[in-house]
């Protein structure tokens, strides 16, 4: 249960990472954390079953941190587990490849005390190490706030925007709205955090925070990220995409006819780009049942795919 705070009171911040067979990047995550300028008040280190030396590392910094270890369930599932854990009313997430910025925490609770906490989600700007100019979260997602933050009340055109600019290693929840919610959805294996913003912001107000929280380290360190099995070459990519957008569509209350119409594209355009994988890949018959869905949908969806062929050329 958390630990209420009263109206005067300090945020306070459960900082919730999970792990899979990171020992090698595991203990600079949690570093950013414990060198934080604004400190949190408890470090939970959720190991989703790693086979490495990961369980060791963690123990390494001794009882800053709890050690909660579990069966292999995904990343999803380690969140969540982690949030039911947390004993505060805030929580951040941090990824185990990734760091913060030192004063991220500070900001957060800057933009929560001057808000009032009236928001359910808090976020800031993000830069990846590997990518080119612009390599910040916000620019390529065309999104600016006004600074120190922007208390935005109605975010759902934030979320129903084409890219979020929003990044679950660089956001802060409500516990208690996070949980009410669901947690993240764990059926999805990728996209599991498109699904909990969109699903939270087309009720709930958010606040972006205007800097730069910290770094998506490169996937160069350890060889894998999700991006290349779940990416949108991959057939997962749009079975996820499917997934998410029929269960936002089916479960959001008070959709606009709009949204309602963007969805189905959204659902008619996945099912689309998966039955041409399928077709590269020489599974016709599959390929032919994505593509009949995705005309179901929305028959649309062939012209906008000849026009997107046409624009590449």
């Amino acid at each position: 249960m958390d630990s209420q705070s009263g109206p005067g009171d300090s945020p306070r911040f459960s900082v919730v990472i999970p792990t899979y067979n990171r020992a090698d990047t595991v203990g600079r995550a949690i570093e950013s954390v414990l060198n934080q300028t604004y400190p949190p008040s408890e470090v939970i280190i959720v190991d989703d079953g790693s086979r490495d030396a990961t369980r060791a590392r963690v123990e390494g910094f001794g009882p800053r941190v709890t050690y909660l270890p579990q069966n292999n369930a995904g990343a999803a599932a380690a969140r969540n587990h982690g949030a039911r854990e947390a004993r505060h009313p805030w929580l951040a997430f941090l990824d185990s490849d990734d760091i913060w910025a030192a004063t991220y925490l500070e900001q957060m609770a800057a933009a929560i005390s001057g808000t009032a906490g009236v928001a359910v989600l808090y976020f800031s700007d993000a830069e990846f190490e590997d990518y080119p100019p612009p390599n910040n979260r916000w620019a390529r997602a065309g999104f600016s706030a006004k600074a120190p933050f922007e208390l935005i009340e109605k975010p759902i055109a934030i979320v129903f925007a084409e890219s979020q600019p929003m990044l679950l290693p660089f956001s802060v929840f409500r516990r208690s709205e996070f949980l009410a919610a669901g947690g993240l959805w764990e059926r999805l294996p990728a996209a599991e955090d498109t699904h909990l913003f969109t699903r939270l912001g087309t009720v709930h107000a958010m606040c972006a925070v205007s800097f730069v929280g910290g770094t998506v380290k490169s996937a160069g360190e350890h060889g894998h990220r999700l991006t290349g099995e779940y990416g949108p070459s991959a057939v997962k990519h749009w079975e996820c995409s499917v997934l998410m957008w029929q269960d936002i569509l089916r479960t959001v209350p008070g959709l606009s006819s709009g949204y309602k119409r963007l969805l189905t594209r959204r659902i008619a355009d996945a099912y689309w780009r998966k039955g041409v994988l399928y077709a590269k890949g020489h599974k016709l018959m599959a390929a032919a049942a994505a593509l009949g869905r995705s005309l179901l949908h929305d028959p649309s969806v062939a012209w906008h795919a000849a026009a997107r062929k046409l624009g590449a050329n």
